[in-house]
């Protein structure tokens, strides 16, 4: 669903700050390069913050906020509209990529993995510039992004995410 309110001031963010947020698996937030490049970007940029949702502790920084798992459609759109970004760091990739769909159905920049046996997130994130290598690529596009560059632009993240609504996959999954 569209967001109807932001979180941000629920989870003690401040309106100007810029917001990395991941959810998921418990257990699939696994690169463990990122794990070491939040705290430092955090430490570097004063007013920057990382929200995990359902997401396995790996740093103890103050502006590491770690979330319960959300299973609510609206309260899990209103945390996405809540952010600025999402990540995806997980050592297999995607066979779909739910997490990436959903941040992308509302317009949400999208950066995961270029590896990983399972390569749905490529083909996903392919055109949308939303693909990081390493760990300095990776710092780099988050830089960008923070500064008003986007990876693509709204409407080519809104146009893939439509592709993986229920409308859109439903069929194609009962046809096989």
């Amino acid at each position: 669903p569209t967001a109807t309110e932001n979180l941000r001031a629920e989870l003690g963010i401040p309106d100007e700050a810029f917001v990395i947020l991941r959810y998921g698996g418990f257990d699939t937030f696994d690169i463990s390069f990122v794990h070491g490049l939040i705290p430092q970007l955090l430490d570097a940029n004063p007013n920057w913050y990382f929200v995990g949702v359902n997401t396995e502790e790996f740093s103890q920084h103050p502006r590491v906020i770690y979330h319960p798992k959300i299973l609510d459609k609206q309260v899990k759109a209103n945390v996405l509209s809540s952010a600025n970004v999402f990540l995806n760091a997980r050592v297999s990739g995607e066979s779909f990529g739910l997490a990436n769909a959903e941040a992308l159905q509302l317009g949400l920049p999208v950066l995961a993995w270029s590896g990983g046996s399972d390569q749905n997130h490529v083909e996903m994130l392919r055109n949308l510039g939303g693909l990081y290598k390493n760990e300095k690529d990776l710092s780099y596009k988050l830089q960008r992004i923070s500064q008003g560059f986007p990876t693509s632009e709204k409407s080519d993240l809104l146009a893939e995410g439509a592709k993986y609504r229920t409308a859109e996959i439903a069929p194609k999954l009962a046809a096989a």
